[in-house]
């Protein structure tokens, strides 16, 4: 013979099977409702957004270049790399940090 509590279950699974039976349309009706009331309870009015024009913004850049300063090693440099084969100016420049390799001129 079977145990009590299986019999009390198979009895309460019945009992909802015939109430799911006559009743599933009205449950399926009153589930569909209830998540209707529910999107339309939590519903938030649209906002309306400011749109704001683009601001223009205008930098000047203003270049210094920094005053040679008479060094008389300087001097000394722009004669030794003459002497090389190079040109015043490329040397200059190389000394002033204009270049990073005087093979590049």
């Amino acid at each position: 013979m079977p145990n009590q509590n299986t019999l009390e279950l198979i009895v309460f699974a019945g009992i909802g099977i015939v109430i799911l039976g006559f009743f599933w349309r009205i449950i399926v009706i009153g589930a569909a409702l209830l998540f209707a009331i529910v999107v339309l309870a939590n519903h938030t009015p649209p906002t309306e957004t400011k749109t704001v024009a683009p601001s223009v913004v205008v930098q000047q850049e203003v270049i210094i270049e920094p005053q040679k300063v008479n060094d008389p090693r300087r001097e000394e440099y722009v004669q030794g790399c003459v002497k090389y084969g190079f040109t015043k100016q490329s040397c200059e420049d190389y000394w002033d940090g204009k270049v990073d390799s005087l093979m590049e001129i």
